[in-house]
């Protein structure tokens, strides 16, 4: 059953070449800094009710509940993972239209699915600080994710991305960004507008440059293994390779 548990925002610790393991940590309230309230929209649903018509709609089995599925603070739903095959069985198509109503959560998982759209309405979770959807099915992200201006980790990784959303940019908060695994050959060059991104993973992509405007960022990770970044300026390679060492080795270059 799942306790009192939610993902950390932050991942504090990077295998180079391996996958990262997501990791669950006691979530306290008290440790997140004060901000301005935004509001957000009326409850409109009992949320445990929402949860459980969701459920039911997703044809969950019998032996999991909402407690195993969600953490509810204040009486308010915080976190909500429909991410285990367990769960989610061989994945839903798209993205439950229920969720949106669900206007306190500040954690969502819903990877492992084959979901292709993330709906507008997604702007309504103007309290989320983390978004995982990998390994599904997504080409772009909606124009409305510029609303989610407290999000701090996005998870994009094993989706369909043959350019880079660029809708992202617009993420103010956004300190952690996931792409492995996409069909991306070049970065935007406004990528520096992501002023507090701190960790970047962009392995098994087809990148084949870098913008300069990249190293204005003040990462304290880059990962862009398995790519054709292969004939880099001097400033560039100095650059990749301050951020990982080994990063010629790994690159596609026949």
């Amino acid at each position: 059953m799942l306790k009192l548990f939610v993902l950390l925002f932050f991942v504090s610790g990077v295998v180079v070449g391996e996958e990262i393991t997501d990791s669950l940590a006691v979530y306290d309230s008290s440790a997140v800094e004060e901000e301005e309230q935004i509001p957000t929209a009326p409850m409109v649903d009992d949320e445990r009710a929402v949860v459980e018509r969701l459920m039911q709609e997703l044809g969950l089995p019998d032996n999991i509940g909402v407690d195993d599925i969600t953490v509810f603070e204040s009486g308010r739903l915080v976190l909500l993972d429909l991410s285990n095959p367990q769960v989610s069985r061989a994945g839903f198509e798209s993205f439950p239209e229920d969720i949106t109503k669900l206007t306190a959560l500040k954690v969502l998982i819903l990877k492992n699915n084959s979901i292709g759209t993330i709906p507008d309405e997604i702007s309504n979770l103007r309290d989320l600080r983390e978004l995982d959807m990998a390994s599904n099915r997504l080409r772009t992200i909606p124009a409305s994710v510029k609303n989610l201006r407290r999000l701090q980790k996005l998870d994009l990784r094993y989706n369909s991305f043959s350019q880079f959303p660029e809708e992202v940019l617009t993420l103010e908060s956004l300190s952690y960004l996931h792409l492995w695994g996409n069909r991306l050959t070049t970065l935007p060059d406004k990528i520096n507008k992501l002023s507090n991104l701190r960790q970047l993973f962009l392995n098994q992509n087809r990148l084949n440059s870098l913008p300069e405007s990249i190293m204005e960022l003040e990462l304290d990770y880059c990962d862009f293994q398995m790519n054709r970044l292969c004939d880099l300026s001097s400033e560039l390679d100095e650059w990749a390779e301050s951020m990982n060492r080994r990063y010629r080795e790994y690159q596609r270059c026949w």
